[in-house]
């Protein structure tokens, strides 16, 4: 993946064009999980997520119902990916960016992140150079 596919207008950081509703769903179900896996659900993150519920023109009951209830269970956890590469990119992107809200990448973050990459079609190396070019 070049930086070309990395990079993204800051008009819509956050917000993926393109998705099914099950998608759009899922890609915040994604989002929320990679907030919370370090139990610090913190404001950066919650105003991160929240913007792109709202850039995705999703109602407060359909951002709701993309939140899970209760305890996660990643191996459960199935994203409905899009088939179009450059929507995955996208939301790769943005679920490295999710990690980087907060300003700290802990080690569940890392390996939650490295989960869901797989299911979006992307190699382990993939998160460690959009990770890399976020630090620049």
């Amino acid at each position: 993946m070049s930086e070309e596919q990395v990079e993204q207008s800051d008009e819509s950081w956050g917000a993926i064009e393109g998705l099914s509703a099950s998608q759009k769903r899922s890609y915040l179900t994604s989002l929320y999980i990679i907030a919370c896996v370090d139990g610090d659900f913190d404001e950066s993150e919650q105003l991160f997520l929240f913007t792109v519920a709202q850039q995705m023109d999703l109602s407060p009951d359909e951002f709701e119902a993309s939140l899970p209830d209760g305890e996660i269970v990643l191996s459960e956890v199935a994203l409905d990916a899009p088939e179009e590469e450059e929507l995955r990119v996208a939301w790769l992107r943005n679920m490295i960016l999710m990690v980087a809200a907060d300003g700290v990448l802990t080690p569940s973050e890392y390996q939650t992140c490295m989960y869901f990459a797989d299911q979006l079609g992307f190699a382990p190396a993939v998160v460690d150079d959009v990770l890399m070019s976020l630090k620049k």
